[in-house]
């Protein structure tokens, strides 16, 4: 189930949510995708139920989604809350597919203080991945 929440005015997801190709409209649940041979998420297990129960994929029949595959991860909270509410290591599960993925695209609401240099540092963990 999809859990949404409210920032001031945005609204903002807990889940890490991805769009893929395939022959029918459907939901897949993050443990399943995990364990797919044919998708590209092998390894994410590692994380825990925790994070696959916050794992889900969206599939739909797309020629767009036949050569990309995209994903929206959840935002990053501040203080200890980014440790201790998620149940899951946000910034290993964000390295993870930063070394998978060919090119990211990090967005985010520059104008909250907290969430500038919360985004910096884990950019900085992301782009010191070893090759």
């Amino acid at each position: 189930m999809l859990q949404i929440g409210k920032l001031n005015n945005f609204l903002i997801s807990y889940n890490c949510l991805v769009l893929i190709n395939g022959p029918e409209e459907r939901t897949i649940p993050g443990n399943a995708l995990s364990v797919h041979p044919d998708l590209p998420f092998r390894g994410l297990e590692r994380f825990g139920v925790s994070f696959l129960s916050r794992f889900e994929g969206s599939q739909l029949p797309s020629s767009v989604l036949k050569s990309i595959t995209l994903v929206d991860t959840p935002g990053i909270l501040s203080g200890e809350k980014q440790r201790t509410n998620r149940g899951y290591d946000f910034t290993k599960v964000v390295a993870w597919f930063a070394e998978v993925s060919f090119i990211s695209f990090v967005l985010y609401y520059f104008f909250y203080k907290v969430f500038r240099s919360l985004t910096l540092c884990h950019l900085h963990t992301c782009t010191n991945l070893e090759s």
